[in-house]
Parts: C-alpha cells; sequence; structure tokens
C-alpha cells in the first residue's frame, strides 16, 4: 500500500474515532445538546466508512449520505448489508434533527440508539482493516 492511501486510511479512521469519543463527552455533559452528539455520531460512521473506501482504492463520493456510502462498502464486504438499519437510524436521527423544521431536541433514548449505530461501524469497520492502520 502507498504511503498516502495508508495516511488517508488512518486519517479518516482517527477522525471518526474522534467523532464518536466527542458524541459521547457531549453526552456526558450536564447540560449536553444531543442534536449536536447525533451529528457527531453519523460522522464517526461516515468517516470510518470513508477510511473502509479509501483502503479498497474507491475514489470518495462527495456525499454525507450514509446509506449510500454503506451501499458502496458492500460492494466490497457484503456483510455491511446487516447495518443499513443503522446507517438508516443514524440518518434519519442527524437529518431531523440538524435540519431547518427539524424538530424537537433529540431524547435520550434517540441519542443512545444513534450510539449504538455509530459504534458499530467505529469497532467493525478497523478490524476488515489492517492492524497498523488503526494503531496509533
Amino acid at each position: 500500500m502507498d504511503s498516502y492511501k495508508r495516511s488517508l486510511t488512518r486519517f479518516w479512521l482517527a477522525k471518526g474515532c474522534r467523532e464518536f469519543e466527542t458524541a459521547r463527552q457531549i453526552a456526558a455533559l450536564p447540560s449536553c445538546h444531543l442534536d449536536i452528539a447525533i451529528l457527531h455520531c453519523h460522522r464517526a460512521a461516515e468517516k470510518t466508512l470513508r477510511a473502509f473506501l479509501i483502503h479498497h482504492d474507491h475514489s470518495l463520493p462527495a456525499t454525507y449520505d450514509l446509506p449510500g456510502l454503506l451501499t458502496v462498502a458492500m460492494t466490497y464486504e457484503p456483510g455491511f448489508s446487516a447495518w443499513m438499519d443503522a446507517a438508516q437510524i443514524l440518518s434519519g436521527c442527524a437529518s431531523t434533527h440538524n435540519e431547518p423544521g427539524g424538530g424537537t431536541e433529540p431524547t435520550r433514548v434517540e441519542f443512545e440508539r444513534a450510539l449504538d449505530a455509530a459504534a458499530e461501524f467505529v469497532s467493525f469497520i478497523p478490524m476488515l482493516l489492517p492492524r497498523d492502520l488503526h494503531s496509533g
């Protein structure tokens, strides 16, 4: 693997993990903003998926469409099909609570569902990649 691809894959994996940790940190604050925490959950999944796609030499589409990115990832790893519900949960929560007219502040239950969905991506994707890409 060339050094640029290795560096870019590691970058997106690290960013995904940091987004996930940021969501957890925001949710733990006394006056947390769960709408922002949910957005970080979505970003965590998206960024780790981007790392997976870069590793497989797939050019990254300019989109934040998590189900769309997941569909592309399924061409390399069919097991991702089991995660479409998680992708839908994350996309739905992120748009519902972070777009104009999105409604009310998410509940703690909605946030926990989004966090669980993001955890699937953040924990599983690094296992599909060489260990040296997610160390350090």
